[in-house]
């Protein structure tokens, strides 16, 4: 993500992990702001609002997955 670009807040019903690989960002979970360094990892849990901003001089990467727990499959296919 270029310097200065957001990804805007949404929810969706499936858990998500996010891990900081390099830049610095400005990361909203629910009414949490968090600040974290490379190699952080971050936890969404399932329907909390979140955002990310790109708040450094440099490009923000990151990699992220989601799971459906117990095996729920229908929650990739009610993406909000």
């Amino acid at each position: 993500m270029i310097p200065g670009a957001f990804y805007p807040t949404h929810h969706h019903p499936s858990p998500e992990i996010y891990f900081v690989v390099e830049g610095a960002a400005e990361w909203t979970v629910g009414n949490e702001l968090l600040s974290p360094a490379p190699d952080s990892a971050i936890y969404t849990p399932p329907d909390t609002p979140h955002r990310i901003e790109n708040e450094g001089a440099d490009r923000l990467r990151w990699l992220y997955f989601w799971w459906a727990p117990g095996g729920d499959g229908t929650l990739f296919e009610s993406r909000r």
